[in-house]
């Protein structure tokens, strides 16, 4: 690496235009995959279809487009409920682009005239031998499986309870198809839903909510990443003032941008060369380009500063900052390279695309800041002296580091000790699984589904089986309600629950019975209107509902039982699936987005049917399921690293020494965030090989500078490198602090990580790493 350094310096300051031409050349030419490829900002671009939890879910989704599904539920007075209920329908129904269907009204009357064909068999049976045997009224209660006297009407209306409304809503577009840039905007499918019924309903003194996968994920979506693009220029604002106190001449400071705009397009072309297409995360992507871009430029300015406030020239200057920090760049940005390249080994196409983005990314923007970068620096000089500028001061950064090196003992003493202490509160560690515990905390759809349990219970995440036959779609319903976890099944099973036939020809025998019995019981009706007294122990009520029953029995016989086509649509829907297969849906009391519990009502119902698939699918595949393979990655991560650091350094107790400071930052982060009851999510993955690449990134800048030179005591070569870093980390924090504010606990644990670990992995290059070579003897205290 030195001699290649070495022959890079001596281009740059020999043919410094050739080298800009070569420099240019590489990220232009991958630029040029860019035109054509295709965009798809939409969350389904990054999901696994291959994986075993959410191929079956995909799948389901392409059949039956559960995850379109709406529900809007209306709390008020009867009358405006029912006029709230009708605008919103009449509204909705008016947007065919966006809303496919509508169902604001239960065909309840369908559901009476049908009752003998739909309540279980037992029910029929005791109907039937009330008919034909004992005498007593027949418990009606039409459109239930009930068997008591409740009112009809509050009873066969599964959209109605005293005091609200339901209202099913199916959306045209699949949410997970809605791109990033619609949500944003407040364009998407459940915005447009969402802003129209404000129209309706907003005048109505009703209180209303929507809830459904739809809604719960465009409410995460649109909050954060709105509090995201209002913060990121306030982000920037700062970031720059940082690099104002590195580098004050403004056009030498734009200089730095060029390479990591130059470095973005290259990995634009490389992504688009090795996926086809362009997805939401290359837009999150800036945000580790930049990081870590910045931490290269600003390296080479701060040793530039230094070498020519030491009143060096222009080439001796170049060239020892080539070979003196160009080394430590190299080396740091093959480690995070290399831990990037792992993170495309993981089996989601979300950290497959950021792997590759930030391997590509950072390799174009290591050389093009070893190259573009002194190049136009030579050429600027050439056009005339350029004043230098004093070396960068952080106060207090000498001091601490000089105090580490002669206090050896007692720093490394102090470092364990807080390590222990941070340890301590390993035992607090909680791995958070609930989904509703990582997105943002303004999701009002999530006390909607609540509610809309409570009152109609029903959820939004039903564990569905899709079966070829009606008697299969009989099994499976019997299997869920014998379950105990299983608290409500619906499906083909309810609406045909038995041997229709065989009730059909019982009906048609028992229909004289019936028929005879209705006309006795009318003419008792009649005579007692005629001042007759009825049969003791009746009442009018009980022979109002007896003659209703025996009317609704007498009207079944002669029409036979329903069959698919004359089910109406609200019904069909939940019954059949368009290519055939008959639908039983079980559902659960549980409302809430917790992937550990999603994963035991998995297993209970593959217990009952093996391709039994719900939302929870979804949750548990993009929460539990990662957390599987994340360990794998962190492990290779970790091997990557200590295979470069062993390659590039040669020697267990420097190699010790480069590592110790992510390696005591990372503990005393973890057990601190133990400490502060931070439950650990599957985001914290997107910043561990960051981190991780910027304390070894640290720790090798510091070594190198040591090695560099053996006559510097190690606090002054910790001091001269901890300026960069010092910086670096500035403007790392300053990026990842806008996380903080956006009301979303995953982003804000990510924002945490790096907010400790950072600054930690600056104090230990600064401190530990002089102490350390002390006590190991590699250096002098001085």
């Amino acid at each position: 690496m030195q001699r290649i350094l070495v022959r890079l310096s001596g281009w740059v300051l020999a043919v410094p235009l050739r080298v800009l031409s070569v420099a240019l050349l590489v990220p232009l030419l991958l630029a040029l995959a860019i035109p054509g490829t295709p965009i798809d900002l939409s969350f389904a671009s990054v999901l696994p279809e291959d994986d075993a939890l959410m191929g079956p879910y995909l799948e389901l989704q392409d059949r039956l487009r559960l995850s379109n599904r709406l529900q809007l539920v209306l709390e008020g007075e009867p009358e405006i409920l029912a006029v709230g209920a009708a605008a919103a329908g009449e509204a909705l129904s008016a947007m065919p682009e966006t809303v496919a269907s509508v169902v604001v009204e239960f065909p309840t009357q369908w559901v009476r005239d049908n009752a003998a064909w739909l309540v279980p068999q037992v029910t029929f049976d005791r109907w039937m031998d009330r008919v034909l045997g004992i005498g007593l009224p027949i418990p009606f209660a039409a459109g239930t499986a009930s068997a008591s006297m409740d009112a009809p009407d509050a009873e066969a209306n599964p959209l109605s309870v005293p005091g609200a409304r339901l209202v099913l809503i199916d959306l045209v577009k699949d949410p997970l198809d809605i791109s990033v840039e619609d949500i944003t905007a407040g364009t998407g499918p459940y915005s447009l839903v969402e802003q129209e019924l404000e129209r309706v309903l907003g005048p109505l003194d009703l209180e209303w909510g929507l809830t459904g996968y739809p809604a719960i994920a465009a409410q995460d979506q649109a909050k954060t990443l709105q509090t995201i693009t209002y913060l990121t220029p306030f982000s920037l604002l700062f970031v720059l003032a940082l690099l104002v106190f590195v580098e004050p001449r403004p056009h030498r400071l734009a200089l730095i941008a060029v390479p990591m705009l130059l470095a973005g397009l290259g990995t634009l072309g490389a992504v688009a060369l090795v996926f086809g297409q362009f997805t939401f995360n290359e837009a999150f992507f800036a945000m580790f380009l930049f990081g870590l871009g910045v931490d290269y430029a600003l390296h080479l300015v701060v040793r530039m500063r230094e070498e020519r406030a030491a009143g060096r020239a222009f080439p001796e200057a170049l060239s020892r900052t080539l070979h003196g920090a160009g080394r430590g760049i190299a080396a740091g940005a093959v480690t995070t390279i290399g831990a990037f390249s792992v993170v495309t080994l993981a089996p989601d196409p979300l950290p497959r695309h950021m792997g590759l983005a930030g391997a590509v990314g950072l390799l174009l923007c290591l050389f093009l800041m070893l190259t573009l970068l002194p190049a136009v620096w030579v050429l600027l000089e050439r056009g005339g002296p350029v004043r230098p500028v004093k070396v960068l001061g952080v106060p207090g950064l000498g001091s601490l580091s000089r105090w580490a090196a002669t206090h050896a003992r007692s720093c490394l003493l102090i470092t364990l000790g807080v390590t222990v202490v941070a340890m301590a509160g390993v035992g607090r560690f909680r791995a958070e699984t609930d989904l509703s515990e990582i997105f943002n905390r303004d999701v009002p759809a999530m006390e909607t589904s609540e509610r809309v349990q409570d009152l109609f219970d029903l959820s939004f995440a039903p564990w569905v089986v899709a079966s070829p036959s009606l008697a299969e779609a009989r099994r499976v319903a019997k299997a869920f309600e014998d379950h105990p976890r299983f608290t409500r099944v619906a499906g083909a099973a309810s609406v045909f629950p038995g041997d229709l036939g065989v009730r059909a020809e019982r009906l048609r025998k028992a229909k004289p019975q019936v028929t005879a019995r209705r006309q006795r019981l009318e003419a008792a009706l009649k005579s007692h209107e005629a001042g007759q007294p009825l049969p003791a122990g009746m009442a009018v009520k009980q022979l109002s509902t007896l003659v209703e029953g025996l009317t609704l029995l007498e009207s079944a016989a002669e029409r036979g039982p329903p069959d698919l086509e004359s089910l109406p649509q609200a019904i069909l829907q939940g019954v059949r699936m368009d290519d055939g297969d008959f639908l039983t849906f079980a559902y659960t009391r549980f409302t809430g987005l917790d992937a550990a519990q999603f994963r035991e009502d998995r297993l209970a119902a593959e217990e009952i049917h093996p391709d039994a698939v719900g939302f929870g699918n979804v949750i548990e595949a993009g929460v539990l399921a990662s957390m599987d393979w994340a360990f794998q990655i962190l492990l290779g991560i970790l091997c990557v690293v200590s295979l470069v650091l062993l390659l590039d350094l040669r020697d267990l107790r420097w190699i010790l020494l480069a590592i110790s400071p992510v390696i005591s930052a990372s503990l005393i982060t973890f057990g601190a965030m133990c400490w502060l009851d931070v439950g650990f999510s599957v985001l914290l993955v997107i910043v561990v090989p960051l981190l991780v690449g910027l304390g070894v990134d640290d720790g090798i800048h510091v070594v190198h500078r040591m090695r560099e030179d053996p006559s510097l005591p190690p606090w002054q070569a910790a001091e001269s490198v901890g300026r960069a870093i010092a910086m670096t980390t500035l403007t790392t924090c300053a990026s990842f602090s806008v996380m903080l504010f956006t009301n979303h606990p995953g982003m804000e644990s990510m924002a945490l990580t790096m907010l400790f670990g950072l600054p930690l992995c600056l104090l230990a290059s600064v401190c530990v790493i002089p102490a350390l070579s002390v006590v190991l003897g590699l250096r002098e205290a001085g």
